[in-house]
């Protein structure tokens, strides 16, 4: 079948995030379809944007087609994003029918916002016959109320609210990463019948190879060490969400000697550092590193930490990238969050605190430090069984395929 995708911040290995397209694309042109993704040309959450000439550009990587748009760059939040966004909806219904063929099986818009339904819903204009996948990342416009503290009345929030809307009652199928979602879906139009959790997950083969490449980290990792203290390990975005002030605030109560390893970057991590530093708390912000050297990274840890604000948008459910890759390192886990799935509980790989408490955060690290190294393996070693079972890509586009080709069947029948 022909696939296309609609994702705004689409990268892949050479770029950086956002890896889920990517290695979905990957799974499915393995299996004999064709793959088209069609992304901004400049994205925040990439470590390096693709080389682009003109308003739209295309290139072929690794089989996948794809479609480059002319984005503004911008940092933060502000005008110049609104307008990056905006430039993606135009250039998407005026540009990209010239680019394409139109005879898609399966249209998918996954993007972080669900504008992009109506460039969705236009290619569909062309491609009648094609399913048509919302795939909801974060659920805007919550996120932005919720998280970002927006007004329920701002112009923004209205907008994504009204193609959240649409979103839900023109689509064929839902997939969403979260599990709960579909509590907040259904108000919106979802039907629960067409609503399936297809959550993230990791490249096995990737990690094979990745095993390999050394961390630029190791020497100063190893200096760390040399205290003899054990080592907590946090890899990801330096961002509100992953509420990483919760992490200092109970290293203060931690019984056990420990030193913090902060990698990755993020608006956040400035003010992160600058109060770690005042406090006198042992934490070493290390910056950002590329994808293939996290594997060798965290195999320097003894515990690693994903963490999440303590907030009502949490109860719909996570999955968060970095807690796959800490079941991949098979290092236990201390997960902070308050969600209606629990991934760290069902694969029995450490401890979830949910109660927002500090005092509690301090004492799943300390319970687990406690435990003796063959005790610790097994819950990493738990942890990476379940990973590999339930989150590899194979496994989740594979399923993500059985779903299309069920929609697929029941329309012609």
């Amino acid at each position: 079948m022909k696939i296309l995708i609609f994702n705004h911040y689409a990268g892949n290995k050479e770029l950086g995030m956002e890896f889920r397209p990517y290695f979905l694309a990957k799974v499915w042109i393995k299996l004999g379809h064709q793959v088209t993704i069609v992304g901004s040309s400049y994205s925040h959450v990439r470590g390096s944007q693709p080389k682009i000439k003109g308003l739209i550009s295309e290139e072929n990587v690794e089989g996948i087609k794809y479609i480059w748009l002319y984005g503004m760059p911008y940092i933060g939040s502000g005008i110049k994003r609104a307008i990056n966004i905006i430039q993606y909806l135009i250039l998407s219904c005026i540009l990209l029918p010239k680019k394409i063929n139109h005879d898609f099986d399966v249209i998918i818009n996954s993007s972080t916002y669900p504008l992009d339904i109506f460039s969705a819903l236009f290619i569909k204009r062309f491609s009648k016959n094609a399913l048509l996948v919302f795939e909801p990342h974060d659920l805007w416009p919550m996120t932005l109320t919720e998280l970002g503290g927006m007004s329920h009345m701002h112009p923004f929030v209205l907008a994504n609210s009204f193609a959240e809307k649409i979103s839900c009652k023109a689509s064929d199928i839902i997939i969403s990463m979260h599990p709960g979602n579909i509590e907040h879906l259904k108000t919106k139009g979802a039907k629960i019948e067409d609503f399936y959790h297809v959550p993230n997950g990791v490249n096995l083969d990737d990690w094979g190879v990745n095993d390999n490449i050394k961390s630029s980290l190791r020497s100063k990792i190893n200096l760390i060490k040399n205290n003899g203290e054990a080592i907590i390990m946090y890899v990801g975005s330096l961002s509100l969400a992953n509420d990483l002030d919760f992490l200092l605030q109970a290293s203060t109560e931690i019984k056990n000697k420990a030193q913090f390893i902060i990698v990755g970057d993020g608006p956040e991590r400035d003010r992160l550092e600058i109060l770690a530093q005042e406090k006198d708390l042992p934490f070493h912000f290390l910056g950002h590193i590329p994808k293939a050297e996290v594997p060798d990274t965290l195999s320097q840890a003894d515990l690693c930490f994903v963490g999440f604000q303590f907030n009502p948008l949490y109860k719909y459910g996570m999955s968060a990238n970095k807690l796959w890759d800490y079941m991949m390192s098979a290092k236990p886990i201390v997960m902070s969050i308050a969600s209606c799935n629990d991934p760290v509980a069902e694969a029995d790989c450490g401890i979830t605190v949910s109660t927002g408490k500090q005092k509690d955060l301090a004492k799943a690290f300390d319970k687990i430090l406690n435990l003796s190294l063959p005790e610790r393996n097994i819950l990493g070693k738990n942890g990476f069984k379940y990973v590999v079972k339930n989150n590899s890509y194979d496994v989740l586009g594979r399923g993500c395929i059985a779903i299309f080709e069920k929609y697929i069947k029941k329309s012609k029948i």
